[in-house]
């Protein structure tokens, strides 16, 4: 039953009100108010209020991703797809729910110059809108600020995402120089430079090596290697033998050098390098005077 823990019964001779009185009220007490009323011929005839739970702090947010990217180094994620932007977020308060959001999107951290504040319900922690596809501008981060609110009406801090922004293009086709010729069954050593992507950055090369006999090319090593790597050694293996045993003089290699961005666009240069299995032709050397040619 109702008990008078905080404040005792207080007489009041009306028919209906409002009372106000100053509690010793901490975060997380759960109150009722109970009221009883009295007969004429003494009985008591009580009715006591829902429980109303004290919150004196804040929602506190987590956590807030945008893009559907993985993020380059610089932390922004660029995604190819422009036809929407999403995002997601998590919130935590341990004492009363989170009643609504306010969201903006702006060219930094807590601004709303892309999209203006709007509010959205407590129950959601995504976003995924193709009306906001316009903060998808190539090569400029856009960020998501997020604020809770709670039911006792206490907001949270700011919060905001990494950046996110579009990145269509392929990473800059690069240079790849190898030696102009090799005999089968060495080493193969290979560079390459040039290989750029100014908005998402290469994320990884692939170094393919082809065996060229006549018109058909048999693959005999592939490789991925990271983006600060410059070159790449095929050295043959055993299991090569079966096709590199039948490359002649006039057959090649064929080296492809593939960059791929974050958003996985990529682009490839290939070179050829002889297989020459022949000594050069003798020369001949004539005494001319004191001096040799």
């Amino acid at each position: 039953p109702p008990r008078s823990t905080l404040f005792p019964y207080t007489t009041l001779f009306r028919s209906g009100g409002r009372a106000q009185v100053t509690l010793p009220l901490q975060s997380g007490d759960l109150v009722f108010v109970s009221v009883r009323a009295t007969t004429g011929c003494g009985s008591y005839l009580p009715a006591s209020s829902d429980g109303l739970f004290v919150d004196s702090t804040s929602p506190v947010i987590e956590a807030v991703v945008a893009g559907n990217g993985a993020p380059s180094p610089t932390g922004t994620v660029y995604q190819q797809d422009t036809s929407a932007l999403s995002a997601n977020w998590k919130a935590a308060d341990a004492e009363s729910p989170i009643s609504q959001y306010t969201l903006r999107i702006g060219s930094a951290p807590g601004l709303g110059d892309i999209e203006a504040p709007w509010n959205v319900k407590g129950d959601q922690s995504t976003l995924a809108n193709k009306k906001l596809a316009k903060a998808l501008i190539k090569g400029k981060p856009a960020f998501l600020t997020v604020t809770a609110k709670n039911d006792a009406g206490l907001s949270s801090a700011l919060a905001y995402s990494n950046g996110v922004a579009a990145d269509t293009s392929r990473p800059t086709k690069g240079a790849v120089v190898c030696p102009t010729g090799v005999v089968p069954g060495a080493s193969l050593t290979c560079t390459w430079s040039g290989f750029f992507d100014d908005e998402s950055s290469v994320a990884s090369y692939q170094v393919a090596v082809s065996a060229s006999i006549f018109t058909e090319e048999t693959e005999v090593s592939k490789a991925t290697v990271g983006p600060n790597d410059r070159s790449f050694t095929y050295r043959p293996l055993a299991t090569d033998s079966a096709v590199l045993d039948t490359m002649e003089s006039g057959s090649t290699y064929v080296v492809t050098v593939t960059a791929t961005n974050n958003v996985g666009a990529t682009t490839s240069t290939s070179v050829r390098v002889s297989v020459d299995q022949t000594a050069p032709v003798k020369g001949i050397v004539k005494k001319i005077g004191r001096a040799h040619v």
